[in-house]
């Protein structure tokens, strides 16, 4: 089973400069309106699976103040160990790369493998 063990933000949305370290079992996020517990999770979906392009009509979340759009999911994967998914702006969906506890570093398919070949929506149907 995959787990997110860490999130870190450099620029997304209203969060800049922000790190979260999760522990096993479920993790709740609270908070009142506009808090940004909703760009918390579309940060999470986009670094999975690509930032919005221009021709699509989700929100870009684009940061705020910071220049620097994107950033790192720490993840447990039972096969890999734990990697590291940086997405940052880039090409169309943001540029992504993963880095894996054995040395091993890689991109898109590296990144679909994780995800054990899981489309967004398919994602989005099950956990969003």
């Amino acid at each position: 089973m995959l787990s997110i063990k860490k999130i870190q933000i450099y620029g997304f949305g209203k969060h800049e400069n922000v790190t979260i370290s999760l522990h096993d079992g479920v993790t709740i996020f609270y908070g009142m309106n506009e808090a940004g517990k909703t760009t918390i999770q579309q940060f999470i979906v986009q670094m999975l699976f690509g930032f919005p392009t221009r021709q699509q009509t989700q929100q870009k979340y684009e940061p705020k103040t910071s220049t620097k759009f994107g950033g790192q999911l720490t993840i447990s994967h039972p096969i890999y160990g734990e990697c590291t998914i940086e997405r940052v702006r880039g090409k169309a969906a943001g540029d992504v790369t993963v880095y894996c506890e054995d040395g091993t570093k890689g991109h898109d398919e590296l990144l679909a493998k994780l995800l054990y070949g899981y489309s967004r929506a398919s994602f989005e149907a099950v956990f969003a």
